[in-house]
């Protein structure tokens, strides 16, 4: 996810917009399910618009399986927006969706792939350990590296979810995807044993641990406040 100028854009006529999922491949399971999608317009800039749009799943052949609100979420704050929506996928399968932006039209399908067993660990499973200790919450614990984070959106989600934890008197833990960071040539980078562990294939990651040390809630990329707010919420019960 490159860094991009972004243009906010009012509901009114104008450009054609596209949209394209940036859910990591291989992350995106059944049933409820959060898909990230970044919106561009014509000449490719990242969009953030003024109305909440709504994602429209359909199946492999355009035929509309249901229609879900969507909340922006700033993977890079003020520079690199994209839309969370979280839906309903029926089984593994390809599927298409399509945004509706009012009165700024509808995005061309964006496809996608729905798999029976994602990579990383899922909500409802247990939390995997931790250099070696067994995890239990209430805990919000973020898999990231920001001196070596392609996307950038590292450190944006660190500073962003702590002190919100903080706030609410949650421990939040961050976790170096990497064993060794300080090595000058990436060929030499080693991953930590948490990356296998958790089934990680990408980052940042935050995950919602309650106290029996389940998984409650999972955000690829970034996270809203809003989102965060009631994954604490669930797991503070």
């Amino acid at each position: 996810m490159a860094v991009t100028l972004l243009a906010v854009v009012a509901c009114t006529a104008g450009p054609s917009f596209s949209a394209r999922v940036i859910s990591t491949l291989n992350t995106i399971g059944t049933g409820n399910q959060r898909i990230l999608v970044e919106l561009r317009d014509g000449e490719g800039e990242l969009l953030a618009l003024d109305i909440v749009p709504n994602a429209t799943i359909r199946d492999e052949n355009g035929s509309p399986l249901g229609v879900y609100p969507g909340e922006l979420v700033w993977v890079v704050p003020d520079t690199q927006p994209a839309y969370a929506f979280v839906v309903d996928i029926p089984e593994p399968e390809t599927y298409q969706l399509t945004i509706d932006g009012g009165t700024h039209g509808e995005t061309p399908p964006a496809g996608f792939v729905s798999v029976e067993n994602p990579f990383q660990v899922v909500a409802g499973e247990a939390a995997p350990p931790i250099e070696g200790e067994a995890v239990s919450g209430p805990l919000l614990v973020a898999f990231a590296s920001p001196d070596r984070c392609p996307s950038q959106a590292c450190r944006p989600m660190i500073d962003q979810v702590e002190p919100i934890a903080d706030e609410r008197g949650v421990p939040f833990r961050s976790v170096d995807v990497f064993a060794t960071s300080d090595v000058e040539d990436e060929a030499d980078l080693e991953l930590s044993a948490e990356v296998e562990q958790w089934g990680l294939i990408s980052q940042p990651w935050l995950y919602a641990v309650d106290s029996s040390g389940i998984v409650a809630a999972v955000f690829e990329g970034a996270v809203s406040d809003s989102e965060l707010q009631a994954a604490i919420d669930l797991i503070s019960r």
